[in-house]
């Protein structure tokens, strides 16, 4: 999709985030939510579900919160603030 050496228009990257970033992390999300969580874990598990759900809803609205012109902040902090200190590693962080 990104094949030109001129960075993509905005419009280029929010198709992208909405076509392809999106349907992405919603099937992680659904993927994990049908897991049955470790005897104990289920509400830490939850809270890390819940909140990945409310970030992809909240770029589900505005997809430029996952390109580089969105407001900065990174919408899944809280999400990968809670699996980080449930114990999971990045996925690609070289760490695990």
């Amino acid at each position: 999709m990104f094949t030109s050496s001129k960075a993509p228009s905005q419009a280029t990257q929010e198709k992208f985030a909405t076509d392809t970033i999106i349907p992405n992390v919603q099937q992680q999300i659904d993927g994990i939510e049908a897991l049955t969580p470790p005897s104990g874990d289920e509400t830490q598990v939850k809270a890390i579900t819940d909140a990945a759900q409310s970030a992809l809803d909240k770029a589900k609205s505005d997809p430029s919160l996952l390109t580089d012109q969105g407001n900065g902040a990174d919408p899944f902090a809280q999400a990968n603030k809670l699996a980080d200190a449930y114990g999971l590693d990045k996925c690609g962080s070289g760490s695990g």
